[in-house]
């Protein structure tokens, strides 16, 4: 079990070079495959195997952004 993640990286959301600098993610549509995870959103601490918000295999979920 991990409690970091690279794909929601300051880099990735608001890229400063490459076909998308500048721009900036309006949403994201997470989908899961090959495991269950748990997450949490409040960013106090990590998921435990008891707490975080749990996803199954096949689940999806659209982040969005502020303002929209």
């Amino acid at each position: 079990m991990s409690d970091i993640s690279t794909y929601f990286a300051r880099g990735k959301i608001k890229p400063t070079s490459g076909t998308y600098n500048g721009m900036t993610a309006q949403a994201a549509l997470l989908s899961l495959e090959g495991g269950d995870i748990r997450f949490r959103l409040d960013g106090v601490s990590p998921p435990t195997s008891t707490s975080g918000h749990y996803m199954v295999s096949g689940d999806t979920f659209l982040l969005v952004g502020p303002g929209r």
